[in-house]
């Protein structure tokens, strides 16, 4: 198609002695064709002026027959994390001058294609290169797997019709951390002797949408494991419950629920863990008068006591109502330790101060919880004195 002049370049021309060269560094597809030598002998001189010229043409046809293969690599980005978005991209390298873009695909596995056509929508075709992106957004637990990007050259012209080159990749989804909520029931702070459920709920990521299996571990105050409990799906929400009777200050602390969550389909799926803390606190109130048997008179006394666990931190307040009235009765609280007492005094007790008293313990750790306990003050009415006087009416008293 045209005529290879002297110079540096890809096609160069080089002559010698008697002889002319071509040269190709590198040869191209492009270079498929017929080439014609061409030799123009003419001579001058003082006897002869372009007497004598002789011409002489020879055709020499050139084939590229082999080509090769291409390169083809799979670089991830973004995060494997189910519910993130995540890339595969397949770059393909072919050599410079390829007269065609090669064919690329993406296969799930070996066997199944992403699509029935070749996927060149998305790619991105540079002088040698071919790149096609394969897009999770976001990324399924269910996408975890083995994927394969096939490049094809197909090239007709010089006997090649398909010239395959595969790269594998293997993807992992990880599994994200569950959220993991702790309950308490009746309240988280509760009485000596009583009794508390602590339920640990834990709440899988959307894009978690293959098989797997939830485990709970509860450990206890000081890290001492408890139990590992049943976990049960209940409304969406794995469920694991741990039941606490007849609570001992040795049982108050911090509680810790620990949750794994490990998939069916262990090859192309990492499994996770989270936990949480829940504090268990003790509250424990008592109530006691400086008598039973109070009478109207005398001074009375009544001590509301209420003793916290260590790891309570914050001072209870306490207060005296009685019942009918709902009258408050001042005082002042004292607290030694984990132990607050808030004293009532009666100086003098009367009669009309018989009735139903109750102390209210307002404890604001972990939560806000309020206990309550009664006394009942009977005041007895005290004996009357009894004085017996006479009065004469006369000096002197006759019979009848």
């Amino acid at each position: 198609g045209g005529q290879i002049s002297s110079g540096v370049g890809r096609v160069s021309l080089s002559s010698g002695v008697n002889q002319t060269t071509v040269q190709f560094y590198p040869l191209n597809t492009t270079d498929t064709g017929v080439y014609n030598c061409s030799v123009n002998v003419s001579a001058s001189g003082q006897q002869y002026v372009d007497t004598s010229v002789a011409v002489r043409s020879s055709l020499t046809p050139i084939t590229v027959t082999a080509l090769p293969a291409p390169q083809v690599t799979i670089t991830p980005s973004g995060s494997s994390t189910a519910g993130s978005s995540y890339n595969l991209t397949c770059t393909v390298m072919v050599v410079n001058g390829l007269v065609v873009v090669p064919q690329v695909m993406w296969f799930n596995g070996v066997n199944v294609a992403f699509g029935n056509s070749p996927l060149f929508t998305s790619g991105v075709v540079s002088t040698n290169t071919t790149t096609l992106t394969l897009q999770f957004n976001p990324l399924n637990t269910s996408n975890g797997g083995q994927y394969s990007c096939i490049a094809n050259v197909s090239l007709p012209v010089i006997s090649i019709t398909s010239l395959y080159t595969t790269s594998l990749y293997n993807t992992t989804a990880q599994i994200p951390p569950p959220t993991v909520t702790p309950m308490a029931s009746p309240s988280q702070t509760v009485s000596e002797g009583d009794g508390i459920v602590l339920t640990c709920g834990s709440q899988l990521n959307v894009y978690v949408d293959t098989q797997v299996m939830v485990a709970t571990t509860w450990t206890g105050p000081g890290g001492v494991g408890v139990a590992e409990s049943n976990t049960s799906l209940v409304g969406g929400s794995y469920q694991s419950s741990l039941t606490l009777m007849s609570l001992a200050p040795e049982g108050a602390g911090t509680y810790n629920c620990s949750v794994s969550v490990l998939p069916n389909k262990t090859q192309y799926v990492y499994g996770t863990s989270n936990y949480s803390t829940i504090e268990v606190a003790l509250h424990t109130i008592t109530v006691t008068t400086s008598t039973n048997t109070p009478t109207s008179g005398m001074n009375y006394t009544i001590t509301c006591t209420v003793v916290r666990s260590p790891n309570v931190p914050s001072l209870p307040l306490l207060s005296w109502n009685e019942m009918t009235d709902q009258n408050v009765f001042p005082g002042t609280q004292s607290t030694i330790g984990n132990t607050s007492t808030l004293s009532v005094s009666f100086v003098p007790l009367y009669t009309s101060d018989g009735g139903t008293y109750t102390c209210q313990s307002n404890l604001s750790y972990p939560v806000q919880s309020i206990i309550t306990k009664d006394t009942n003050a009977t005041v007895r009415i005290p004996p009357p004195t009894v004085t017996i006087t006479s009065t004469p009416i006369a000096t002197s008293y006759y019979a009848g």
